[in-house]
């Protein structure tokens, strides 16, 4: 176990270094309550934001429940760069048949997801 202190000094020197752009560790930074909960902030949006514009965005986000705050960072990226982050809310019995290490496929327009074997 390491102590919260360490985890924050290490994730406050990853991300000013730019080589790690946010890190949320599950029960001890509060937007990562969970992985199936998205738990957003300014701050997370702006990281969005700035993750299209030098083109290391996501793929796409897919949760349980996304809070507002944290779609404004694909919705903007849209506007401003041209770019389409798809956010899909799935119930809680279909996000759990994601496994670490899966390939998804994510159809946001009909909304659902084609999980690699």
């Amino acid at each position: 176990m390491v102590p919260t202190d360490c985890l924050k000094a290490f994730c406050a020197v990853a991300a000013s270094s730019g080589a790690v752009s946010l890190v949320h560790i599950v029960g001890h930074t509060p937007e990562a309550q969970t992985l199936e909960i998205g738990k957003g902030s300014c701050a997370g949006s702006l990281i969005i934001l700035e993750l299209v514009r030098v083109g290391k965005a996501p793929a796409a986000i897919v949760n349980i429940n996304t809070e507002p705050i944290l779609a404004t960072g694909p919705i903007i990226s849209k506007h401003f760069y041209g770019k389409d982050i798809p956010i899909l809310a799935l119930d809680e019995g279909s996000f759990k048949k994601i496994k670490t290490g899966q390939h998804i496929i994510v159809d946001a327009v009909q909304g659902h997801i084609c999980i690699s074997a």
